[in-house]
């Protein structure tokens, strides 16, 4: 079984030519994606990828509320 793969940063990305995405990550890992798996998984993709930055900006935005009423 494959551990997990956290993508924090992408180098580089580029076409294999036979319908392949192949995705460079900061620690010189390259992962290769499938196109139509990718198109057809993209909505969803989106969708999640929507929800957190939701989470994530909610967050960020209590946090500067509890440094402010620290001021």
């Amino acid at each position: 079984m494959m551990g997990d793969i956290y993508i924090d940063k992408t180098i580089s990305l580029w076409g294999g030519q036979n319908g392949e995405l192949f995705i460079e990550t900061e620690n010189n890992g390259v992962i290769c994606w499938n196109v139509q798996t990718l198109l057809d998984d993209l909505p969803s993709i989106i969708k999640i990828a929507m929800e957190e930055k939701k989470i994530d900006d909610k967050d960020k935005l209590e946090s500067l509320k509890n440094i402010i009423k620290e001021l």
